[in-house]
């Protein structure tokens, strides 16, 4: 099935990237892989589109990029927005000209941002991207995870039927991306009569914009048609992380694993196991198992004093540590859609001490024990339903914390089923860890102690964490470690 012909087109070819003239600076044409495209040498410059379909209740686009540089997450430090206040977000396509430098000029931005979530988005809202997710929810489409290899072009495509509440982002022809699946409605903020392109970081060639919501078939045809060679490598990997499929599990422990802890989860005397930090009402024992509950409001995101400065999310801490080679089971059903629940391996201090028994113990629920303060751990986000990540999938994604180092992403179609039970399986040898559900391998990850993130863990605590608008039951949780070394 082709696509239709395009309302409006811009740098296709030599001759229009060379007329391409930034409102500031200068622009080269670059050629690579067979491909023009437009490089802007001034991060004030940019080139202006004069017409597109954006405003349109229906519409897409699509346009070429190529990074001149490798970007994918990095750390961040306030020194690095001296000149750029927001120096991590990178504007592929916006309805202002410098969005980089003022979120709330651009009413629409396709953006690259370089902090571990979110990474790749597409919003017609103005301000940053999480503007998109509180009370009254405007029209975004969701991606993370995504990275630029060096000298690769990525075709984008993005389509939107306002109507159906229907946004999708692909990648090379394959859906990355969609919006909240569970929002009843998604406003738009007006959208400026001009478009532009143009970045230091970017080359820009043949953007199209039509005035029909291009199908997926459209989007894979229109890819394969611009092109000829695509490479094994990224389709590949691409293929890997956003449309995956299942990889079999087929690990037993052998004579070195011992088991620390066995709980059915469906007795009082399991929770006393748990340490419960945040919501304290939200955990409760069931004759099906343990039944987290957090606060059921579906603006996850909003200010919402009147559940409490500790009563949105809930952490449930082991009191036990355990050492050495980790491998957790237990079973989860999700009861209704929405919320996030995770699971957190090798918490520890950042230097190897137990920090619940070394310092005063905490009641705070917000995120700072996760990711943004000094408790060391994984996680692995596992029931991925809130609306700021895709979920019209299952979506899985592993972090190195406090580093913010992502180690693993991955979808998978359909959806986890609500009201049935799940398996859940961590399993880390080294620095080698899965993550599994259902027997299926959906993350497999290496980590490493000398790339400027912490050594590879092997101490700590566990610890289940469920945020706001999660009802989960959970069931016969095991813990195996098998040591390291010896202890005399």
């Amino acid at each position: 099935m082709s696509a239709p012909r395009p309302i409006f087109s811009y740098l296709e070819g030599r001759a229009a990237c060379e007329a391409a003239r930034p409102d500031r600076g200068e622009a080269r044409v670059v050629r690579h892989a067979g491909r023009e495209g437009v490089n802007v040498r001034s991060i004030q410059g940019a080139l202006e589109l004069p017409g597109h379909t954006l405003a349109g209740a229906r519409g897409s686009f699509s346009l070429w990029v190529m990074s001149l540089e490798s970007l994918g997450v990095a750390a961040q430090y306030p020194a690095h927005r001296a000149h750029i206040p927001h120096a991590h977000v990178f504007p592929l396509l916006a309805d202002a000209p410098r969005g980089q430098f003022d979120l709330d000029e651009a009413a629409f931005s396709l953006s690259f941002e370089s902090h571990w979530h979110p990474q790749f988005y597409a919003r017609w809202c103005r301000g940053p991207y999480y503007n998109a997710f509180r009370e009254g929810p405007k029209a975004a489409i969701c991606l993370t995870h995504f990275h630029f290899e060096r000298l690769v072009w990525y075709q984008f495509a993005v389509t939107w039927d306002e109507e159906a509440r229907d946004y999708r982002l692909y990648i090379n022809g394959i859906l990355a991306g969609t919006n909240d699946q569970h929002a009843e409605a998604l406003a738009r903020d007006p959208v400026g009569p001009a478009a532009y392109v143009g970045h230091p970081a970017w080359c820009v060639a043949g953007v199209r914009f039509y005035d029909e919501a291009l199908t997926g078939e459209q989007v894979e045809t229109l890819y394969a048609a611009e092109e000829e060679a695509p490479d094994p490598v990224v389709r590949t990997r691409l293929e890997a992380i956003y449309a995956g499929r299942a990889r079999p599990f087929d690990w037993r422990p052998d004579e070195g694993w011992r088991e620390e802890l066995a709980l059915p989860l469906d007795r009082a005397e399991d929770l006393e196991e748990f340490r419960v930090q945040g919501a304290l009402k939200a955990p409760r024992i069931t004759s099906e198992g343990l039944r987290i509950t957090t606060p059921q409001v579906y603006y996850p995101h909003a200010a919402m004093p009147e559940l409490g400065e500790n009563g949105r999310h809930v952490y449930l801490w082991s009191r036990r540590v355990f050492e050495g080679d980790l491998y957790v089971t237990y079973e989860f059903q999700p009861l209704a859609p929405g919320g996030l629940g995770l699971f957190m391996a090798h918490c520890s201090g950042m230097q190897r001490e137990d920090f619940m028994a070394e310092y005063p113990l905490s009641e705070t629920d917000d995120m700072k024990y996760l990711f943004g303060g000094d408790v060391r751990n994984y996680h692995w986000e596992y029931w991925r339903d809130m609306n700021d990540t895709r979920n019209d999938v299952a979506g899985h994604g592993l972090m190195k914390n406090p580093f913010f180092r992502p180690l693993g992403y991955a979808c998978r179609a359909p959806r986890l089923a609500e009201h049935r039970w799940h398996r859940l399986e961590y399993l880390q040898e080294g620095a080698h860890i899965r993550c599994v559900i259902n027997g299926d391998v959906v993350i497999d990850a290496n980590d490493a102690a000398f790339d400027n993130n912490g050594p590879v863990y092997s101490y700590g605590h566990i610890a289940i964490r469920c945020m706001i608008t999660t009802d989960i039951l959970l069931r016969g949780l095991r813990v195996m470690t098998r040591p390291q070394f010896e202890v005399v």
